[in-house]
């Protein structure tokens, strides 16, 4: 364990194995892996059928050498990871399937609230146990973080599930940036240590970069 001395007053990876489904590996995605992994938790299932692109190159976690363009992203991230956290991540490159691909912690890093919505719809059909909800345009995020079983969170995150024709969308050039996609998936780890230690984290966090305003709230 020598690798993980600095961390492990703060957690310490060999005491938990439950298993985590990350659902989306771009920008969001890629940086929850790679804390996760960093962390020491190795049993990661990560879902994407998305292929690299080169706008992917500066905000998400993806190597440019040696080549990667068009490649699977799940593909490119199994290698990336083994090599930097010697870890081995459990891959799929499909659409997200609940009976094959739930976990005791899902984590969805998903573009679009159509997926979200499918996503929840099916969480019943999951041994998902908790439930995390990453989403972020230009320099702001949000985060929402259930138990799937609680009816008061799901009661609030149902009705937090609009359309994605309801959603403000940014211009092309102000969708994403990377220390934002750093920060999201940083609080995601840290909501995962919070529950893995019994600790209960926030159900609902924003903030917005350029005006530092935030929003915090916790389930009863």
């Amino acid at each position: 364990m020598k690798t993980y001395l600095r961390q492990l007053g703060l957690f310490d990876p060999s005491l938990y194995n439950k298993s985590i489904t990350i659902i989306g590996s771009g920008g969001i995605g890629s940086a929850t892996i790679l804390g996760l992994a960093k962390m020491g938790i190795n049993n990661i299932k990560v879902v994407d059928f998305d292929i690299v692109d080169n706008e992917n190159y500066a905000n998400q976690f993806f190597p440019e050498r040696p080549p990667t363009l068009g490649m699977p992203k799940v593909e490119v991230m199994k290698q990336f990871i083994k090599y930097f956290c010697n870890v081995n991540l459990d891959t799929y490159c499909e659409k997200y399937d609940p009976l094959k691909h739930g976990s005791s912690i899902i984590v969805s890093c998903v573009d679009n609230m159509k997926t979200r919505q499918e996503v929840f719809a099916t969480l019943n059909k999951t041994p998902c146990e908790y439930y995390i909800d990453g989403r972020m345009q230009g320099n702001f995020f949000q985060i929402y973080s259930i138990d799937p079983l609680n009816k008061k969170d799901l009661f609030y995150y149902s009705g937090h599930l609009p359309n994605d024709e309801d959603v403000p969308d940014a211009k092309c050039t102000e969708k994403a940036i990377i220390y934002n996609v750093m920060i999201v998936g940083g609080i995601i780890c840290n909501y995962i240590r919070m529950y893995l230690t019994e600790r209960k984290p926030p159900i609902y966090y924003s903030i917005q970069l350029t005006q530092m305003n935030t929003s915090c709230e916790r389930s009863e």
